[in-house]
C-alpha cells in the first residue's frame, strides 16, 4: 500500500484497491490520484484478481475497488461476478 502525498492537511482518508495487471495504467491512476488535495488516498495495487480478493478480505477499511475488466483471467463481467460472489454484501 502506498500513501499518496498531498500538499494540505487532509480531511479524510480514502483507501482504494486497484486490481489491474497493466503497471503503466496503474501509474497513470496513481499520478491522477496524487493530485487530489482534499483527501489522503491510500492506493493498494494487486495485479491479479485472486490477490485483490485476498487483500480485500484482509483490509476491512477499503472504500473503493477499481477493477480491470480486461484481466487475463477472468475477463469482462466474469470479473465483476467473481468479486460479487466473494463479497455479496
Amino acid at each position: 500500500m502506498q500513501l499518496l502525498d498531498t500538499s494540505i492537511i487532509p480531511a479524510h482518508t480514502t483507501e482504494i484497491l486497484i486490481i489491474k495487471d497493466d503497471l503503466q495504467e496503474v501509474e497513470i491512476v496513481r499520478k491522477c490520484l496524487g493530485q487530489e488535495q482534499q483527501h489522503t488516498i491510500l492506493l493498494n495495487h494487486c495485479p491479479i484478481l485472486t490477490a485483490g480478493l485476498d487483500s480485500f478480505r484482509e483490509e476491512t477499511t477499503i472504500d473503493l475497488i477499481l477493477l480491470d475488466l480486461s484481466l487475463s483471467k477472468p475477463q469482462g463481467l466474469e470479473t465483476v461476478h467473481a468479486v460479487h460472489e466473494a463479497f455479496p454484501n
